[in-house]
């Protein structure tokens, strides 16, 4: 990808800077007017500059805010798990980028800026020293192709027309967060009926597939077994209806109370209205009992961790992290999912909430995308009057129970 050709220009340019961190020249042919960075990610070594700061990247950066001049401007690359991890150092050079340096934009870079050496996810920052910011513009350019494409997006009024200006207030209401999903509302659906049609569609298909199952027998007369691509073609249409379902239960929770971001009723924060817990790493034999993982039921087990039952589990770290699943009766989850340990709430509605809220866009990381517990309880819900959320839960019951039933098909395909 010749994406990568701007970042050798920038580690070029950054290069002597870096060399010159713990000197006192630091700038030893005067005060640039622009400062290009591009630091070593990492944990810090013990006895590094400023003991305050746990990771590499953090060291540089507060090392460069504490040397530039008022007025001096910089362009920095970090890795995106800066934009929104939850660590003192980490909330305090955010907060400080924004109320005492100008942040202008953080534009998210392809995923493969670093390769073949890292798969690491990065970010540019921009800024000028001195004085708050009334905005910041936020771009997601991760799914760039080209160089070229990437240098048009990021001119004007490109930039602007794609970018998202948010402002100071909002970005201190969720932890000086940088990354532009926290901030976007989710991709509108299709309209309801036909999501409907479509979801019936495919659970005709499937169901006139479960009927058809094609039998080889061995030449020498073993015992039947199932046609290999057939049951991959089965699989792929499990999660076809899956996803299909997934998007009339949003649809169906925004026609009756609204699109959770705007929908006009009162709003509380996670942590007033539920409790998540992380799971427990799994070590045992096999059994009958679900073991939910990042990625839903990723196996069964003879023994079952204490949760509510039912209860609601999202997975925590991985590729479908902010995933939500339903579980009944005993199950196990493990440290890679979060899941719910106390509510008032009806699980049902917030089963269809957290769906419609679509917590997978708001997933973080440098490397291992994932979504923490202090996300979910900093967010903001919707809570409507209980007899239309308890109305709207036993409506939706059945489309929640057939979700149940396909991912334990994929969890058992035989």
């Amino acid at each position: 990808m010749d994406i990568q050709k701007l970042v050798r220009a920038v580690r070029t340019m950054a290069g002597q800077l870096q060399k010159q961190m713990g000197r006192a020249d630091y700038f030893e042919y005067g005060t640039p007017g622009l400062v290009l960075l591009n630091p070593p990610f990492g944990d810090v070594e013990e006895g590094e500059l400023y003991p305050e700061c746990r990771r590499k990247e953090n060291l540089y950066l507060h090392t460069l805010l504490r040397r530039m001049e008022m007025g001096q401007r910089a362009s920095v690359v970090m890795p995106s798990g800066f934009l929104t991890r939850s660590g003192q150092d980490d909330l305090a050079l955010r907060r400080e980028l924004v109320e005492e340096c100008r942040l202008s934009a953080v534009v998210l870079l392809p995923p493969a800026v670093f390769s073949p050496r890292s798969n690491v996810r990065t970010a540019i920052l921009v800024f000028e020293k001195g004085g708050a910011s009334e905005s910041v513009r936020l771009l997601d350019l991760a799914a760039a192709e080209s160089l070229a494409a990437f240098q048009e997006a990021i001119k004007r009024p490109a930039f602007e027309s794609a970018s998202m200006a948010v402002s100071r207030q909002m970005l201190a209401g969720r932890g000086y967060a940088l990354l532009p999903a926290y901030y976007a509302a989710p991709k509108p659906t299709a309209e309801l009926p036909k999501l409907i049609q479509k979801l019936d569609r495919l659970e005709a298909k499937l169901h006139d597939m479960e009927r058809q199952t094609p039998i080889q027998i061995g030449i020498l007369g073993e015992v039947p077994f199932e046609n290999a691509l057939f049951s991959k073609k089965r699989l792929a249409l499990i999660r076809e209806v899956r996803e299909a379902l997934k998007d009339v239960i949003r649809a169906e929770f925004a026609a009756e109370l609204g699109a959770p971001e705007s929908s006009g009723w009162p709003m509380e924060r996670g942590s007033a209205l539920f409790r998540f817990r992380s799971g427990s790493p799994w070590k045992g034999r096999a059994g009958r009992v679900p073991i939910y993982g990042g990625g839903g039921i990723r196996g069964y087990g003879e023994r079952a961790i204490p949760v509510p039952d039912p209860t609601l589990v999202v997975a925590r770290v991985g590729t479908h992290s902010g995933e939500v699943y339903k579980t009944h009766g005993r199950v196990w989850v493990t440290d890679n999912a979060l899941y719910l340990d106390e509510t008032d709430l009806e699980i049902d509605y917030l089963y269809s909430l957290f769906l419609a809220m679509d917590f997978g866009r708001l997933k973080s990381g440098s490397c291992a995308p994932q979504v923490s517990i202090k996300l979910l309880m900093s967010l903001s819900y919707p809570l409507p009057p209980a007899e239309k959320r308890q109305a709207f839960a036993g409506r939706i019951a059945p489309r929640i129970l057939r979700m149940q039933e396909l991912e334990e098909l994929l969890a058992r395909p035989g």
